[in-house]
């Protein structure tokens, strides 16, 4: 009798293995992609609130996606600027964060937002929003990211951004 992964080893069982390490290979490749998808769409405050649970369960499932996009020729999803929720943008050192689906505040009301959550923010939450204002989120603790998405919500939520 030959040894389970031998050469006689039955031809479903070498094809089984195959696509196994095929899935997990493109999970791989897919969870960081879905990831980086959601933060983008979303924005980083919400891909914080359950959005990274989101995205790797989207990973996990990447064969319905491939074969969804498959069907739909590549255009699986809408390009990302028929999103219809409004980006907020700030000259103060904040990140870059989405408005509810409807909100189309005037650069006035947009300004006295951002102005309003930056006078809300304490110190800890001021040079965390910094330094993801400018990319240097590896420079922030594992404490600091996981605290500041709510702490940054309820200042957006305080200062009016939710009624914009």
């Amino acid at each position: 009798m030959e040894e389970s992964g031998g050469p006689g080893r039955r031809f479903p069982e070498r094809v089984g293995g195959f696509l196994l390490k095929v899935y997990f290979l493109v999970f791989l490749v897919a969870t960081p992609y879905f990831n980086w998808t959601y933060a983008r769409e979303h924005g980083l405050v919400s891909w914080f609130f359950l959005g990274e649970i989101v995205a790797t369960g989207k990973a996990i499932a990447w064969p319905y996606f491939a074969a969804k996009s498959a069907a739909l020729g590549g255009q699986a999803r809408a390009p990302a600027s028929s999103t219809p929720h409004y980006e907020a943008h700030c000259k103060e050192p904040l990140p870059v964060f989405t408005l509810g689906e409807h909100s189309s505040p005037t650069r006035e009301q947009e300004a006295a937002l951002c102005a309003c959550i930056w006078q809300t923010l304490g110190a800890w939450e001021r040079r965390v929003s910094e330094k993801i204002a400018q990319g240097r989120e590896s420079e922030v603790s594992w404490l600091d990211m996981h605290a500041f998405p709510s702490r940054f919500g309820s200042a957006i939520e305080q200062c009016g951004g939710a009624k914009l």
